[in-house]
């Protein structure tokens, strides 16, 4: 009990603003975070949901003349990208696992508090994806980046005991050299 009320105090609680409305189920793209997680190959497991959800909703006209097999692999990221991209606003998970660190989290910060960070890392290591790592929710009033999401995480010292300190910082300086930033820095 001690421990939620130190996270409620240091987290607080999530305000989502959406800008336009979600085509995407997003319980189905948290559920494929999960899912993934057991698979030999996590990262990609995640990333052919994710195509797949795109098919099936018929999100991009590259999709509707191809089969997703018959895509390149630089036509896969591209995709991807321009998915978290369109999407940031809706990739928010609920309160649908015991492995998170508040109810509602940004699914890459929720990768990161569920201890699966598969996708972000293969996307920072990849030099094709171009996801933009600017994304925010408003925590408390102010905007909570990434970056600001991992922040919180190194300096707390009972989350700490679960995390990969080295892992985490590792992952934020990825962020940094593709353009993270934190909340304060954006306009």
């Amino acid at each position: 009990i001690i421990l939620v009320v130190i996270l409620v105090c240091h987290f607080g609680f999530t305000q989502i603003k959406s800008k336009k409305a979600c085509k995407i189920n997003t319980n189905q793209i948290c559920r494929l975070l999960y899912d993934s997680t057991g698979d030999s190959n996590p990262a990609e497991k995640f990333e052919e949901g994710i195509l797949k959800v795109s098919k099936s909703l018929n999100l991009y006209p590259e999709l509707s003349d191809k089969s997703i097999s018959e895509l390149s692999e630089i036509e896969k990221i591209k995709i991807i990208s321009r998915f978290f991209n369109d999407n940031n606003n809706c990739l928010i998970c609920g309160n649908d696992t015991s492995l998170k660190i508040r109810n509602n989290e940004h699914i890459l910060k929720r990768s990161i508090s569920s201890n699966m960070p598969h996708l972000l890392r293969k996307a920072l290591e990849t030099e094709n994806y171009d996801i933009d790592y600017n994304f925010y929710e408003i925590v408390n009033g102010k905007k909570e980046t990434i970056l600001d999401f991992i922040d919180k995480i190194l300096s707390n010292e009972d989350l700490m005991r679960t995390y990969d300190k080295e892992e985490l910082e590792d992952l934020m300086d990825m962020i940094e050299d593709s353009g993270g930033k934190r909340g304060k820095e954006l306009k």
